[in-house]
Formats: structure tokens, sequence, C-alpha cells
């Protein structure tokens, strides 16, 4: 049985396994759709069109609590951040590099990889981890200025570095932000979550102003409307699970949504190579490729995710030092 932490807020935990279940359900349609050389058109559509309930509901996630880690002293919060964010980034962009270095050397017919680039430009979907660092860094250096400041000077910088990776670091980062605005109301914003027709109108409405822009219906600044897309997105999502976040059919999503990170980081390892294998064996049936697609995205992340709960001594393939006392006492939800 999984089992349900009283310190924890259920919708936020089921929220987050929502959206990395969306993430990788993203990630698996695109992957097959490369390597068998044929494009899910309607499957990226569609998501593309629900991408404010994916990523931009991590970050403001994650951006809730910063107050709250803030308040043990810069010291606690930056250590602990270069524990369980920046450690796990640097060890799985190592070993996505041997990996893709080996693949190389035997296939060849990916492009060499970079090591130096893990330092400069963060590749495949290890992104997430360093963007979210260099947030935390930011909420610590800013903890000063009224986070709702941060938000829109980040809009603005956005909407001037609109090329390369500006757009994706600038719109995740205001999404933080918001995140870490919102923070210390939270009894507020469970109030005005437990509106029930409110949230989903909020949701809808995000979803079509999404659909609208995806569809090509709307042309509107990205810089203008991404952030009231995403503030919706989140709050009607919110609304919409806390109905039944605490319910016992939830307890799969409450724990998936506890341990994001260590899902996130193995579910592009264990569907990548393998598709690039069966391409490179002439195995390019696209519906076959999805298939595969979509169990090791899944299955092998799961089970390595329990077996690092039932066996400690796993838990420092995602955290630096996973023996502290604080950090056990913050990650003891395990399955019993």
């Amino acid at each position: 049985m999984f089992t349900s932490s009283s310190t924890r807020v259920d919708w936020m935990d089921v929220l987050r396994g929502l959206a990395i279940i969306l993430v990788i359900l993203f990630h698996c349609v695109g992957l097959a759709g490369f390597y068998a050389d044929h494009p899910f058109n309607r499957l990226e559509t569609v998501g593309v069109i629900i991408t404010p309930l994916r990523m931009p509901i991590i970050f403001i996630l994650s951006g809730l609590l910063v107050t709250r880690s803030l308040a043990k002293g810069p010291w606690t919060y930056l250590s602990g951040k270069v524990r369980r964010v920046l450690y796990p980034y640097l060890l799985w962009a190592i070993i996505m590099f041997w990996i893709a270095a080996q693949w190389y050397e035997n296939f060849g017919y990916h492009p060499e990889p970079d090591f130096w680039l893990i330092f400069i430009r963060p590749g495949d979907h290890l992104w997430f981890l360093a963007y979210l660092f260099v947030y935390y860094l930011l909420a610590l250096a800013t903890r000063r200025i009224p986070p709702l400041v941060v938000v829109f000077a980040l809009i603005m910088a956005g909407a001037f570095l609109s090329t390369g990776e500006g757009p994706r670091f600038f719109s995740n980062a205001a999404a933080f932000f918001i995140g870490v605005t919102l923070g210390p109301h939270l009894p507020t914003l469970a109030a005005f979550i437990r509106r029930r027709w409110t949230s989903i109108f909020l949701l809808g409405a995000a979803i079509a102003l999404s659909a609208a822009g995806t569809l090509g219906i709307a042309r509107l600044s990205i810089a203008v409307w991404q952030m009231p897309l995403y503030v919706a997105g989140f709050l009607g999502a919110a609304g919409c699970v806390a109905i039944f976040a605490s319910a016992r059919w939830c307890a799969f999503l409450r724990y998936i949504g506890r341990r994001t990170i260590r899902l996130y980081v193995l579910h592009v390892p264990f569907t990548m190579f393998p598709l690039a294998y069966l391409r490179f064996v002439g195995d390019t049936e696209p519906w076959t490729m999805l298939g595969v697609a979509l169990v090791l995205g899944f299955v092998p992340p799961l089970i390595i995710t329990w077996l690092v709960d039932r066996y400690p001594a796993l838990e420092w393939l995602f955290a630096w030092n996973p023996s502290d006392r604080s950090f056990r006492e913050s990650m003891a939800k395990t399955v019993r």
C-alpha cells in the first residue's frame, strides 16, 4: 500500500504526479515519432495544447515552498538545493554523456557528445534540473525583493531575449516566481481553489486559449499571454484536483508526485536509447515504437523508484548524502 504523510498537501502531490505523467507521455510521443521518422501530428498537437499543465505547473509548485525553505537560513536552503537538485543534474548529465559517447563510438549516427556542454548548455531533458537550480539561486539572491516584481522583470526579459533558450528559460522562471509569490498565501490559495466552478472555468479557459495559440487562431505575444495562461491553468487544475486528491484511489498519484525528480531523470534514458537501437536495426514501425516508448518510459522508472524506497543506498542516485537525518525525514514517504 502507498501511505500518505499528514505533513503533505495532497492536492500538490496529486497535481505534481499528473503533471509528470503528462511530461513523460509528451516525451514518449516525441521520441517515438523522431526515431520512427513518423511524427504523431495529432498527438503532438494535443501535447502542445496542454503545455500549461506540464512543466509550468511543476515550476509553480516548486516555487510555492521557497519562502518556507528560505526561512531555514541561506546555508540550509542552499545546501539542500545543491544536494537535491544540482547533484542529480550533474550525476545524470555525466551518465547521459557516457551512454551517448558509447553509442557514438559503436553506432556513430548520433552527434558526437560534448562533455563541456553539461556546464554551459544543459541538454536533453536535464535542462529542467539545471534551470530549477538557477531559479532557486535567483530566489535566494532576490529574497528581499517582492517576488511579483521579479515575475514582471522576467516577463520583460523574455520579451526582449526571444531567441535560443531565452523563451523557455524566462517563461519557466516567471512560472517559478509565480509560485514564490503565492507561497506565503497558501491558506488563501487553498480557499480559492475550493471554488469548484471557478476552477473548472479557469482550466477550460487555459486549455481553450492554449489551443487557440497552438492552432493559429490567436497570435498573441508570448511575453504577454503566457503567464496569465500558466496561472489560469495552475489554479484551474489545482481546484479540479483538490476535489479528489485525498481519495484512496489517488494514493499512487500522491506517491509519484512526491518522487517526480526520480521519474523525470529516468524516463528519457530508458526510452531514448532503446528507440535509437530499434531504428539502428531497422525496426521503425511507428506504433510499435510508440508502444515500446510508453512501456519503457513508465515501467523501469517506477520499478527503480520503488527500489530506492526499499534500499536507501540507492538514494545516492538522486541526492547527495541521503543518509542525512533532515533529508531522510523529508523523504519519509515510503511504500509499506
